[in-house]
């Protein structure tokens, strides 16, 4: 970075405006919390000290950005390492980017707010084709040249990395370099190399020269695309001493791998809130429409033993409630019940939940369930893919229904309510009888759940399929709008008619998916002239602009249906032909063959290899751990597994076994080779055996039935402990700085989170999502400061106070400190019962002296102040003289307004808006209101 920050945090930048942001902006967004940053977790390093500043990007809002593993990954590692600083940087909502153009301030990072413009390197993360244009955003309000043969020495370096990587041709040109593959090693190597060339004077293009031979980079500006006259590619010819194809990287061994477990901790509400560990990577079960099972061979687990170690450092660290093991089929994990069985048993008692994402129906057991349910009932995703049994084979998932009813009779059983399945829309030879299939299924499902469960509820989500590359179905066409809509509004029609819900994926986003998922490098200048129009977040239905891409693809004479429509001969060269995955595409051909005759390709974790091209058979191969026999410990295998389907017989006599599909010659089978495992007697190798941690030697227990009083499954309250061996403390705590603008629900988020990681004895509640008995008082406007803000907290008693005090600041960021710790009666009052006026200090600018303390004098002057208030859609008249119980000028400019607490139905906006005016009631433009005095009733313990 050219330009570094100051010791005190502000940033001295050569670019225009400031990367500041001001309280006014601050004030007049929505969800202000995705610009602060300063979360616990952050690492905010002096940039006088680091030879390189990188920025990492997810472009899209801050809320799903912070939810992406990958992204945490990366940070992790860089700011792991001394000499280099990872900051974090999101896309903006449109009223962020309104106020930051009107400004002409830049967008910075969230750590030093460094202008994007002054970093080293600047990194995206390429999750879906839809945030495409949101890159644009980014570099535009960063001051970064949109196309890498525009941008000079000084400018950053940009690269991306992600799943639709495997073919960045569409946004080829906006990128100087992209990472294929596994980036734990690969980003540490280029962020090296650049900091190698920013101390020479070479040029940017020696640079880019030299990113080409970092194993699994691609620099799109040395591979040049020719076409055919009708558009379809001709070649992808490579700079001379370059390879053909450019192969991604590939972490052999996960538990090599290094996996952060401090992140930053969100203030606001994200879409995935919870902890992420992944357990395994890559897939072998040939899923025909899925990319990332092809992209990510082979499949490589991570150990149960490392396993927890990570879960339970995470939850340490973070105090996040919930953690998920990652995967693209958790189910396929082979120890994943006797690892989810020592996971809860380790961290039942911490109330600490689990979730897993989208199960096969072969692997959702009821040792799972029976797990999942201990702590709260997180909800289940069962993906069927497809409605017929003819169209599973289309895509080589094969099911058995009647094991996926009774599989759905025994979650419902287990006193879950409702559950959701997921269908594609769209798939290579679906017919309409396909779709009513899906229907029939539903139906099937949802009868035999309201045996168990009056108000069983099953929701049926349908995404439209779009066709990917590096797949089989790469060469496969996409239907049209119209048809999308037809078939949605036939789903829609019919679901709701057998009462089962249905979500669906908005039709209009799809077009623009499969434009670019199989697009090529002509796709840079729709993408650029739609965003010159308009086009933003484009994944979010609501700012999805038609206008702005229909003219995209008028100046660029472009046709979606070029893209999308047309069929593909098996010798068409693709944009993305010049990316090595591993596989050969005469295998992917042959699968695609396979597909239109139902054949059936089973898991070479399973099978024996079935020559995809994916593995050496030496570093590179499946690394998978198999459940031990009873007392022994898990064992890792190389090559293959034993994994069989859920036995649901031990349930239910009825259940019959479901029978495989005839499969495609393979080669022959490799020996597995054994590796270390956990001890014998370990946690987990008793789980495996069957025993609880705490019933060891005992058989496997036949799951309880669901509570009657609760949809808590575990009775963890503890509000029947005796008065004598609980302990009630007040807090008082202050808001200060940027965190003026968390809303107070993000404050509570934040004390829950901080008394997680502190493992302090908290008092817990029953019901279905148990929380510890913390009370605040009243909320603070957004963007006021206070000194003298209060909750209440019940713990167990043995407790030192003033040592949980001290503990307790630790934890808190330094812009919400705790300020005061004191033991209050626990059968007392709550305090916000115990209210009965607050003070503000208001300070006014000093240009406004005069005006305000004449305001002031106006207002002591009137014996009443009718203002008009509007709640709830409902407008009235108060009279909000009586409510200001003192108004005293404590300093010049500065005064201290009491305010009665419940008083006529004014609030402190109000108030200060009636005597001051609009800014004052904001805090902005020179105006600050800080709380700073709390009144409590006097006959109570105050």
């Amino acid at each position: 970075m050219r330009n570094r920050c100051s010791t005190d945090g502000s940033v001295s930048s050569t670019s225009a405006g400031s990367v500041l942001l001001d309280s006014e902006l601050l004030s007049a967004v929505q969800k202000p919390s995705r610009y602060l940053g300063g979360e616990v977790g952050q690492v905010r390093k002096n940039l006088t000290e680091v030879r390189s500043v990188v920025g990492l990007c997810y472009p899209d809002l801050y809320e799903i950005g912070m939810s992406h593993i990958g992204l945490r990954i990366l940070y992790g590692i860089l700011n792991d390492l001394p000499d280099v600083a990872a900051e974090r940087v999101y896309a903006v909502a449109p009223d962020m980017e309104s106020g930051l153009r009107g400004r002409d301030a830049r967008l910075a990072t969230l750590e030093n707010r460094v202008a994007l413009a002054d970093l080293d390197v600047l990194g995206f993360t390429l999750q879906y084709e839809l945030s495409y244009s949101n890159i644009l955003q980014v570099l535009d309000l960063g001051g970064i040249p949109f196309r890498s043969a525009q941008r000079r020495r000084e400018h950053p370096v940009v690269i991306a990395g992600g799943p639709c990587a495997f073919n960045s041709e569409p946004i080829a040109p906006f990128l100087d370099a992209v990472c294929l593959g596994d980036g734990e090693q690969t980003v540490v190597e280029l962020v090296q190399v650049v900091a190698d060339w920013r101390a020479t004077s070479k040029s940017r293009q020696w640079l880019l020269r030299r990113l080409a031979d970092v194993p699994g980079v691609y620099v799109p500006s040395l591979y040049t695309p020719h076409y055919h006259a009708d558009g379809r590619v001709a070649a992808i010819e490579p700079a001379p001493g370059l390879p053909a194809r450019v192969a991604k990287a590939i972490v052999s061994d996960l538990d090599a791998a290094p996996y952060p477990t401090s992140t930053p901790v969100p203030f606001m509400d994200v879409v995935h809130d919870r902890v992420g560990v992944e357990i395994q990577r890559g897939c072998m079960r040939g899923c025909r429409f899925c990319q990332a099972g092809y992209i990510y061979r082979p499949e490589r687990q991570r150990s149960p033993e490392t396993v927890q170690k990570l879960v339970r450092s995470a939850l340490k660290k973070t105090g996040i409630e919930e953690y998920s093991l990652l995967s693209l089929s958790a189910g396929d994990y082979n120890c994943v019940e006797p690892l989810l069985t020592s996971l809860m048993d380790e961290h039942e008692q911490r109330r600490s939940s689990i979730s897993l994402p989208s199960m096969r129906l072969e692997t959702l057991s009821p040792g799972i369930m029976e797990q999942v349910g201990r702590v709260r009932k997180t909800s289940f995703t069962v993906a069927p893919e497809a409605g017929s049994d003819r169209l599973r084979s289309v895509i080589n998932k094969v099911i058995d229904e009647d094991v996926l009813v009774d599989m759905v009779d025994e979650v419902f059983r287990r006193g879950w309510r409702s559950l959701k399945f997921y269908f594609m829309l769209g798939l290579p030879t679906e017919q309409y009888d396909d779709l009513s299939a899906i229907v029939d299924l539903g139906s099937r499902c949802l009868a035999r759940a309201r045996r168990s469960v009056r108000g069983a509820g099953i929701t049926v989500s349908v995404s439209s399929f779009v066709p990917k590359s590096h797949t089989p179905f790469q060469w496969a066409p996409q239907i049209d709008l119209d048809e999308i809509r037809a078939r949605q509004d036939f789903l829609r029609t019919e679901l709701r008619r057998a009462g089962l819900g249905f979500r669906y994926h908005e039709s209009r986003s799809s077009v623009m998916e499969g434009v670019f998922s199989r697009g090529d490098r002509r796709c840079a200048d729709l993408l650029e002239s739609a965003y010159r129009a308009g086009a933003r977040l484009d994944g979010w239905q609501e700012h999805l602009d038609e206008a702005a891409w229909a003219k995209g693809f008028e100046q660029t004479g472009l046709d979606a249906r070029f893209y999308n429509q047309r069929h593909r001969d098996g010798d068409e060269v693709f944009p993305w032909d010049h990316i090595d995955i591993g596989m050969e595409r005469k295998w992917l051909w042959e699968d695609w063959q396979d597909a239109l005759e139902g054949g059936f390709v089973p898991d070479c974790s399973d099978d024996p290899c079935y020559d995809c091209g994916v593995c050496d058979h030496k570093e590179v191969h499946n690394r998978i751990y198999v459940s031990p026999e009873p007392g022994a410990a898990p064992q890792h295998r190389d090559r293959q597994r034993l994994r069989g389907s859920v036995d649901y017989r031990k349930q239910d006599p009825q259940f019959v076994a479901m029978p495989r599909p005839p499969g495609r010659k393979s080669n022959n089978a490799v020996d597995a080779v054994p590796s270390q495992g956990l001890a014998p007697g370990s946690a987990i190798a008793r789980a495996a055996a069957g025993q609880r941690e705490e019933d060891s030697g005992r058989g496997p227990q036949r799951p309880k039935p669901p509570s009657v009083e609760s949809e808590d499954p575990a009775d963890l309250c503890d509000t029947r402990l005796p008065v004598a061996e609980r302990l009630k403390v007040e807090i008082r705590y202050g808001k200060r700085g940027q965190l003026r603008f968390l809303g107070h629900l993000e404050v509570m988020k934040v004390f829950l989170r901080a008394l997680r990681r502190l493992e302090a004895p908290v008092i817990w509640n029953r019901g279905f999502r148990p929380a510890p008995r913390l009370g605040f008082g009243p909320a603070l406007a957004a963007g006021f400061g206070s000194t003298c803000e209060f909750a209440e907290l019940e713990l167990k008693r043995p407790l030192d106070v003033n040592l949980f005090a001290e503990q307790l600041k630790q934890e808190m960021p330094d812009e919400l400190p705790v300020l005061a710790v004191r033991e209050v009666p626990v059968k007392g009052r709550a305090v916000a019962a115990r209210i009965t006026a607050w003070g503000y200090r208001v300070d006014a600018p000093m240009a406004l002296f005069g005006e305000a303390r004449k305001a002031v004098e106006e207002f002591l002057a009137c014996a009443t102040v009718p203002i008009e208030v509007s709640r709830k859609g409902k407008t009235r008249n108060v009279d909000i003289r009586p409510a200001v119980q003192a108004l005293d000028e404590v300093g010049d400019g500065s005064w201290l307004l009491k305010v009665q607490f419940g008083g006529p139905g004014a609030r402190i906006r109000d108030v200060l808006r009636a005597i001051w005016g609009e800014h004052a009631a904001r805090s902005v433009k020179g105006w600050a209101v800080t709380r700073v005095e709390t009144w409590f009733d006097q006959g109570a313990d105050a």
